[in-house]
């Protein structure tokens, strides 16, 4: 059974305050992001230290480095060396959190795409063999502000620029958010390449037509059929929640406690139903 994590931020900008809470609620797997109000990025040796300190502590694991690496522009080299040096700095905290998994994007999106693909791959080689060599996995998120914003593009991606070092972190909304039925029909295309999800949830406001962020499986998302596939799949990692104070849009706590009883349940039944 995979382990339920969070986005430290999603619950505080205080650290040790966002641990103690995620404790709480039995989760002891997580994904930095900002860190009093620090991208996670640009931590300092000392900063660094402090939150491992503080883990070990509560008896916790930074399982994931949820940087911000790549989000900037494809044709901006002053901004894509700053943001090696960004990789440079999560890979050193991946090292000491004893962690392998940073998760990265893929330069804002541009357009048409195909024009600028092979750009993108070429200057993703870099990262990707530095990860070979430091044994870090570079976890692609679907996002669609970037130019793999679903699970066709992922594919698309790993076909261009094959290696076991680069590998998905799935954001089951997000895929959605791209334009496809993520599940069952995106799932298909990553089977096996799937190293992290991020966890929300959707509906579509019928006054508007838009999406709607609800409660993680209250929503659109078929969360039991999405876990029981990936567990099937062999996937025994982390799934951060990603809908709380940032993405939830109201008090983080509050929302999170549901989030946890929600998972729960669901885990629950499948775990039922494989006895």
């Amino acid at each position: 059974m995979f382990r339920l994590g969070i986005f430290t931020d999603e619950i505080s900008q205080d650290f040790e305050e966002a641990v103690k809470f995620a404790i709480e609620n039995d989760i002891k797997d997580f994904e930095i992001r900002s860190v009093w109000r620090k991208n996670v990025g640009r931590l300092n040796k000392e900063e660094i230290a402090r939150i491992k300190s503080i883990v070990d502590d509560y008896g916790a694991k930074i399982a994931v480095i949820g940087s911000p690496f790549l989000k900037c522009n494809l044709n901006n080299e002053e901004e894509y060396r700053a943001h090696m040096k960004i990789l440079d700095n999560c890979i050193y905290q991946a090292h000491k959190y004893e962690t392998n998994i940073i998760r990265i994007f893929t330069f804002w999106r541009v357009t048409p795409i195909e024009k600028y693909w092979n750009s993108i791959i070429d200057k993703l080689r870099v990262p990707v063999k530095k990860a070979e060599k430091e044994g870090i996995i570079l976890a692609v998120e679907t996002e669609g502000s970037t130019n793999v914003g679903n699970c066709s593009e992922l594919r698309k991606l790993f076909d261009s620029l094959p290696s076991d070092n680069l590998k998905a972190t799935w954001d089951v909304a997000n895929s959605y958010f791209g334009g496809e039925i993520a599940y069952p029909d995106g799932y298909q295309l990553i089977r096996g390449e799937v190293v992290h999800l991020h966890l929300k949830d959707f509906v579509i406001d019928p006054s508007t037509g838009k999406h709607k962020p609800t409660y993680i499986g209250e929503g659109l998302i078929p969360y039991e059929d999405v876990f029981r596939d990936l567990l099937k799949d062999g996937f025994n990692e982390v799934a951060s929640i990603e809908a709380g104070a940032v993405h939830f849009k109201e008090r983080g706590k509050k929302a999170i406690s549901r989030h946890v009883k929600n998972l729960k349940n669901i885990l629950a039944r499948i775990e039922h139903a494989n006895e």
